[in-house]
């Protein structure tokens, strides 16, 4: 007769599991509050907790204090907490300007990274070269053997899919197949793939360090010349096809029918100044780009609008409101309790600080924006979120 029902080492690996959370949500908890909070019996959340301090997963830290309180008798409560160097994560993103690799503590403290951007002439084989050699580098760097590591995080913009030879399948999800193979030729770790939009949401919400400004329910706006966006409910990104994670760009918000796409990323935004481009009207920007219109660049922009210039601070004005009106769209559609905004760092960022100066006006949006916690140099950690979170977590710190 067969044998219905969860087995021994799955209510095991779930209740492991169940505690880990706790302890990456709370950070250093007792054995009595885990048992309290998770409706576990006190025995059974000692066997547990007993069993991976053996293992070395988590660590016991000392006795729980409260100022507030005299001191009591009686046995005070031990709190325990993960041990965060127990294992390594590696995480590697692709988008259309660069691939990244790089390796996290599980509450992704970076030790170490690499990076190789891409030209014209960037082939499929140099990129498989520049992983595999990254990896063995850091490996060695940090005197690791694969034992010490989780596994391998490898995620994906849809714009970098031509370059990583990635196909989509009829359920309209990335074909990982081909670069799986380049994989298993060099390394036995396990590897996970998925897009990097989804898991870079996920990662806003692994390694905020603010813990009180993590949200229960968001969104995440990717800005670059590809626009995406990501739903996060109950601290997990909403799972959609691949092919549809760049729909928000094509929300008309211009009177005339625009997109978001014809109006607010960086390649918008170079042509909607250089439509204002002359010697009179953008005479700073004009004199840096020596008279040459085709010369303007995101970069130009920035050091007139800094300097001033007239005409460019009206058109970039104009930029903003259509940003908030995108902005107030989502909000509208999903209400999420934040909005992250990634991507407007370095030469982007005026556009940010920007936004933020406009919404005094705004009471709705005022305090639900917040900036990205994963900056342009550390997208890696999109990687290392998806193989901490489905190789520890998931497993409740079982290597199988």
């Amino acid at each position: 007769m067969k044998q219905q029902g969860i087995s021994k080492l799955d209510l095991k690996r779930q209740n492991r599991m169940q505690i880990l959370k706790l302890l990456k949500q709370q950070g250093p908890t007792s054995r009595i509050d885990i048992a309290t909070t998770l409706e576990l019996t006190r025995a059974a959340v000692t066997i547990i907790i007993n069993e991976m301090i053996e293992q070395g997963i988590v660590n016991e830290i000392g006795e729980q204090k409260n100022p507030n309180k005299k001191p009591t008798r009686g046995r005070k409560k031990i709190l325990v907490d993960i041990n965060h160097n127990y294992k390594f994560a590696m995480g590697i993103m692709a988008d259309n300007e660069q691939v990244s690799i790089g390796l996290t503590t599980l509450e992704g403290a970076v030790l170490d990274k690499r990076s190789l951007f891409f030209n014209d002439d960037t082939t499929f084989n140099q990129i498989i070269d520049f992983m595999r050699d990254g990896m063995e580098e850091i490996k060695d760097y940090n005197c690791l053997d694969e034992s010490r590591i989780l596994g391998i995080g490898f995620t994906v913009t849809s714009d970098a899919c031509d370059r990583l030879m990635l196909n989509i399948d009829s359920e309209g999800f990335f074909d990982y197949s081909i670069i799986k193979n380049e994989f298993d030729k060099f390394t036995s770790l396990p590897i996970l793939f998925d897009n990097a939009i989804s898991t870079l949401a996920s990662a806003n919400i692994d390694f905020n360090k603010e813990k009180s400004m993590i949200p229960h329910n968001a969104v995440m706006l990717y800005y670059g010349n590809s626009l995406y966006l990501a739903i996060i409910q109950g601290n997990d990104p909403l799972r959609v096809p691949d092919r549809d994670i760049n729909l928000i760009e094509k929300i008309r918000i211009g009177g005339d029918g625009a997109t978001a796409k014809d109006l607010i990323t960086p390649n918008a935004i170079v042509a909607r100044i250089r439509e204002v481009y002359s010697d009179t009207n953008t005479p700073i920007l004009y004199e840096s780009t020596i008279g040459n219109v085709a010369d303007v660049k995101i970069e130009d922009i920035c050091i007139s609008y800094d300097r001033g210039e007239a005409a460019v601070l009206q058109v970039v004005d104009e930029i903003c409101e259509d940003m908030l009106t995108l902005i107030n769209n989502i909000m509208c559609i999903v209400n999420p309790d934040k909005i992250i905004i990634h991507g407007m760092v370095g030469e982007y960022k005026y556009l940010y600080d920007l936004l933020l100066k406009s919404l005094d006006k705004h009471d709705k949006l005022k305090d639900r924006i917040i900036h990205s916690c994963v900056g342009k140099n550390l997208e890696f950690l999109s990687g290392c979120s998806l193989a901490i979170r489905e190789l520890f977590f998931t497993r409740g710190g079982f290597d199988i």
